[in-house]
């Protein structure tokens, strides 16, 4: 393996934090319009640490807030908001590099909590009881469960439950960040659904206040690893730039210490990531949450380009999301498989499949076809 962290030109870096930059700088702090309220608004429940032994618990209910302290080793029982009980546990062991003879992939979720249900009861992955089912494979969702849609809460909750579900059974939930839980978490609200702009306000407190370090999901956002890799695909929420490849050198990856600088950006203003380089560039339009390139109609990717910066994360194939197609699909010769399918609009989507070495796609139905590569109108 190839280090890409421990060392770096300085030019490079200069490079890259201006790029980074002009994304950082079309950021609009200030959060959504105003708009009218919504009277039977439910959401929750937001748990955050209180000490070593307690939660706090709060919802709103039809527009009324619920507040209570809850015992750590209680699961959390259902007022609104999320149907199911929830169990606060240690987060599942992190990692980056995994094996096995099957997998899927999905993402770009954007609070579609209905669709999603039923894009993964379809491709058997989950039960009719929304439990696990998928055994000892794995499930990556390749970033953006946040923004856009109302159902952010219980899309990220039954994540949470299902990750533990796969690793008692053997296999894995693996959530990517994508550059949506960032922003938001960084209070760039431009996306946000109303009703969580709502929900802030009636517990009087921030969004990402909601999501801070002391909160369940919080914690749990905070941790989520950058990428993995499993057998030889990649997995990142946009992609790998040239910009970004660049700044590794050609020797062992220090995977620890791209995760670390990752987690330290984490909330982090444009001010603050104009001072650190690297997580500059993690967080802007060349790093890895933002990056499009695969798709540009001008100056495409070549493809031994893109095989070098693949064989720098023992890799030979990527999945990304991040850009909305109406389908998975493959991108030059198989290198490349794109799998947000338009999930946000709320009406349709697809999983990625891998079973003994063929790539397959599911939608609604749950048949399984192979993957086509993309049509002319979806390569940019």
């Amino acid at each position: 393996m190839h280090s890409y962290l421990s060392a770096y030109y300085l030019s490079g870096v200069l490079v890259l934090a201006g790029l980074a930059h002009a994304c950082l700088a079309n950021e609009n702090q200030s959060g959504p319009a105003q708009v009218s309220l919504n009277p039977v608004l439910s959401d929750g429940p937001y748990l955050s640490h209180q000490d070593a032994n307690t939660l706090k618990a709060q919802w709103v209910c039809a527009g009324k807030v619920i507040e209570q302290p809850q015992a750590l080793t209680k699961a959390v029982a259902p007022r609104c908001g999320y149907d199911k009980p929830i169990r606060v546990q240690n987060a599942v062991a992190s990692g980056w590099q995994f094996q096995t003879k099957r997998w899927a992939a999905i993402s770009d979720i954007h609070g579609q909590y209905d669709l999603m249900i039923r894009l993964l009861q379809a491709a058997n992955i989950i039960d009719a009881d929304r439990n696990w089912q998928f055994g000892r494979n794995q499930l990556v969702i390749v970033g953006d469960v946040m923004d856009r849609g109302n159902q952010v809460t219980s899309a990220l909750w039954l994540l949470y439950d299902l990750q533990q579900q796969a690793a008692r059974a053997g296999g894995a939930v693996h959530l990517l960040p994508g550059n949506h839980e960032t922003m938001v978490l960084r209070g760039d609200l431009r996306y946000v659904h109303p009703d969580y702009q709502q929900v802030a306000e009636k517990l009087h407190t921030t969004l990402p206040a909601l999501y801070g370090e002391h909160s369940v999901l919080g914690a749990w956002l905070r941790q989520l690893p950058l990428f993995v890799r499993i057998n030889d695909m990649l997995f990142v929420h946009g992609g790998i730039s040239a910009e970004f490849a660049a700044l590794q050198a050609d020797n062992q990856t220090d995977t620890h210490t791209l995760q670390h600088q990752f987690q330290q950006s984490w909330g982090r203003s444009k001010t603050e990531l104009a001072l650190q380089p690297q997580q500059q560039l993690l967080q802007g339009s060349a790093g890895p949450l933002w990056y499009r390139g695969y798709f540009a109609k001008d100056n495409p990717v070549d493809r031994s380009v893109l095989q070098q910066q693949l064989k720098r994360f023992g890799a030979e194939q990527i999945v990304v999301g991040h850009t909305s197609m109406q389908d998975v699909y493959s991108h030059h010769g198989g290198l490349v498989y794109s799998v947000d399918s338009s999930i946000k609009k709320g009406k349709n989507g697809a999983v990625l499949h891998y079973i003994d070495g063929r790539y397959l796609r599911s939608g609604l139905d749950g048949q399984l076809t192979p993957v086509m590569p993309a049509p002319a109108k979806e390569k940019d």
